[in-house]
């Protein structure tokens, strides 16, 4: 995910929507093991867990950091930052999880579209211009 986020996380490609593309196209193709990952809460297990948990405050730290820098108008980065990855997690856990076996290219774009869609509106951005709305 932060390889595939990298160019919108260094602020060189900062087009929202290549980035949730990229980041979504990595879940769906690695989901069913981080999904596993996620889930292994019991035993000796639960420590795959714990850095599954560590992974995603790690992420939520790293697109504060870029919300707060390119979209200064934007209140709380980190509160935006922690709702827009919580909503996004859910969207591939439990719709791309599966694995691109079990995900159409259908279903993929609706699910990045409808991101693209709520992360436009925390951001006060226009679709497809990135320009503040604000």
């Amino acid at each position: 995910m932060v390889g595939a986020a990298e160019p919108w996380l260094s602020g060189q490609d900062l087009k929202v929507e290549p980035h949730l593309r990229a980041v979504m196209r990595a879940y769906l193709h690695h989901g069913p093991f981080l999904r596993a990952t996620a889930d292994a809460q019991v035993g000796p297990l639960s420590a795959a867990s714990e850095r599954y948990r560590a992974m995603m405050a790690m992420w939520d730290e790293a697109v504060a950091e870029r919300l707060a820098i390119s979209y200064p108008w934007l209140p709380e980065p980190r509160l935006s930052s922690h709702a827009l990855n919580a909503a996004g997690e859910r969207i591939m856990y439990y719709d791309l999880g599966g694995g691109v076996e079990d995900v159409g290219e259908e279903q993929f774009e609706r699910a990045v579209g409808m991101l693209y869609g709520l992360w436009c509106d925390v951001l006060g951005i226009r679709r497809g211009s990135e320009e503040c709305v604000r």
